[in-house]
């Protein structure tokens, strides 16, 4: 359970997502991570950067209405501020287009987000952020100052490349799965899929970190300590 006093640090997209027929609705799931958090009363900043536009200034407004940090949030005149379009197809699916060079793929270490990091007990951050060399490198150089490291995997094809993850593994504490991406994970280490366990435990020890969460939907979850698995059914997650 994370303790109220704790402050948890988030880096990655802050984004509009647009929905047809225009709707928007802020997004980015490490922004999600600290938009709960926060509704949770832990203390949380958010590292990002929007554009110097009329959606980051509305972005910006929306996450501080929400009592989220933003200090950390960087205004880049360069780029613009972050979308999302998505489109439904003739089946009813959703289609999203993560539009590039936008401005949370530059995101720029400096002395405010260095000094979040550094005071916060987690750090918090996903794989999208790294498609681009500049955001890469700010969250490798951010991972040097953080005690504990949270891994948000979210294999978005064709924003991941399996060498940063494996890399960004090696620096992790607690990593996030859904059912999936365990499968694709064990895929791209050589390894037959056998069980969750068994797949969890040999991630656990490739990359020597304890812990471990498989979310896998209407199923629940399972977590793993060390070598502990616990299953969290979907009752007890509401």
């Amino acid at each position: 359970m994370i303790d109220k006093k704790n402050k948890i640090a988030c880096f990655g997209e802050v984004l509009w997502d647009i929905f047809p027929g225009g709707d928007r609705r802020a997004g980015g799931a490490p922004f999600n991570v600290a938009y709960h958090l926060s509704k949770m009363g832990v203390e949380v900043n958010m590292i990002s950067s929007v554009g110097d536009d009329e959606l980051g200034r509305e972005l910006l407004q929306k996450i501080e209405d929400w009592k989220i940090h933003s200090p950390g949030i960087q205004v880049n005149s360069a780029y613009p501020t972050s979308t999302v379009v998505a489109t439904i197809d003739e089946h009813n699916d959703a289609h999203y287009d993560i539009v590039r060079e936008v401005a949370w793929d530059y995101i720029e270490v400096n002395a405010i987000n260095q000094a979040m990091v550094n005071e916060s007990d987690a750090l918090v951050f996903g794989t999208l952020a790294t498609r681009n060399t500049q955001s890469k490198n700010t969250l490798f150089e951010l991972l040097e100052n953080s005690s504990y490291n949270v891994f948000d995997i979210n294999l978005r094809a064709p924003h991941y490349d399996v060498h940063v993850i494996k890399d960004l593994l090696h620096k992790t504490q607690l990593a996030k799965f859904n059912k999936a991406e365990l499968r694709m994970m064990i895929d791209f280490m050589g390894k037959s899929y056998t069980t969750e366990e068994d797949c969890v435990s040999f991630l656990q020890d490739t990359f020597r970190m304890n812990e471990v969460i498989v979310s896998k939907g209407s199923k629940g979850a399972l977590y793993a300590d060390h070598h502990d698995f616990i299953p969290y059914r979907r009752s007890l997650l509401k």
